[in-house]
Parts: structure tokens; sequence; C-alpha cells
């Protein structure tokens, strides 16, 4: 199972129950919601993956513009979450239009599960790999700016600390690429900011 979440932004009850049966078995959360207008709450909630997004929301209109909007506010607020537009066969110009405006794809009615499954992992694959790009970068800058601005020390008296800290005095001089691994809450960060700091 990929442990992408997905959300489903469809105003057509029997596509959501449809969509939402079949990958319900293939990824950690599915969620269903019919008013698009739910959707800054929904995202502020969970933290999705992908969503699959219907192109109109209003009843005769084709214009594909209500899809449009909310693919544009989904990626103003999280850059990191992909939209896949959901459209008709004859709506697949406006598709190609939401491409341009950041979609990652289109699925088109009725779709086929063995083409729309790839589709949605390599989709959340992507995302996964975009939020673990954001926190390695939110985390060096912590340990360039934080770390290099406020002194950290490694406290204790024990052999094993004294151990730690002759390391950190070693390795921090040279231009060697540094592996740091263990359990959380063990001071991962706190030995990287000392390196940071004893550099050249």
């Amino acid at each position: 199972m990929n442990n992408g979440k997905i959300l489903i932004v469809d105003d057509d009850k029997f596509i959501r129950l449809s969509l939402r049966m079949f990958l319900e078995s293939h990824f950690e959360e599915v969620v269903s919601i019919s008013d698009p207008n739910e959707i800054p709450e929904m995202i502020s909630k969970i933290s999705f993956h992908t969503v699959l997004l219907d192109m109109n929301f209003k009843k005769g209109d084709t214009s594909g513009d209500d899809g449009i909007f909310w693919l544009r506010k989904i990626k103003e607020t999280d850059p990191s979450i992909n939209v896949i537009m959901i459209t008709a066969f004859g709506e697949i110009q406006k598709a190609v239009r939401a491409i341009k405006a950041g979609a990652l794809d289109f699925v088109v009615k009725p779709w086929e599960n063995d083409k729309l499954l790839p589709t949605l992992i390599t989709s959340t694959n992507l995302s996964l790999s975009q939020q673990k790009i954001k926190q390695l970068k939110n985390r060096q800058y912590f340990i360039e700016n934080k770390g290099a601005s406020s002194s950290v020390e490694i406290i204790g008296k024990s052999a094993a600390i004294q151990e730690l800290k002759k390391q950190i005095d070693k390795v921090a001089k040279t231009d060697a690429n540094i592996l740091i691994y263990g359990e959380n809450g063990t001071g991962k960060e706190i030995v990287a900011q000392k390196i940071h700091q004893q550099s050249l």
C-alpha cells in the first residue's frame, strides 16, 4: 500500500464513491468532498499528496474555470500538493490549459483503473519527495543560520560524551561529508550544529 494521501473533489457522488472504493485499498488515506469551498479547510487539516479535482462545479458550466481557480488556490497554499484534473472527453483542451496553470496531469472520464493507479502512485511519490526536500532544506537553513548564530554546547562527563566531543573536534576541521545517525531524540541536530560551528 502506498502511504500517499488523496483528496477527491467532485460534485458527482457516483464518481466520488467509485474513486474512493477503488483507491482506499491502495493508499493510506482517501477523502472525498463535493464542495470545492471545503478544500482550504481540508488541506489545512491533512497533508494531502494528490488532489483529484473536477474541472466544473456549477450546473451547466463547462468552462473549466472553477477547476483552474481551485487548482491555483491549492498550488498557492502548498506547491508540493500535486493536482490531477478530472475531465470529460470533450474538455481535453481545458485540461491542457489546467496543465499550463500547474496541474500535474488529467484523467478523462470514464477512466481505466489500471491506468489511473500508476498515475496516482507517481503523483504521490513525487509529492512525498518534494516534501522531504523541503524538510531537508529547512533543516539545513536551521543548521546554517540558527546553529551558526547561537552557541551550542554538549554537556556531559561520561566517557561516551568525551569520545563524541573528540570525534567532533577531529571531523569539524576536515572537508569530509559526515553522516550523523541515531534514534530520534538523541541529539543529532545538536551534533551537526557543533560540527558546523567548529568547521572552517
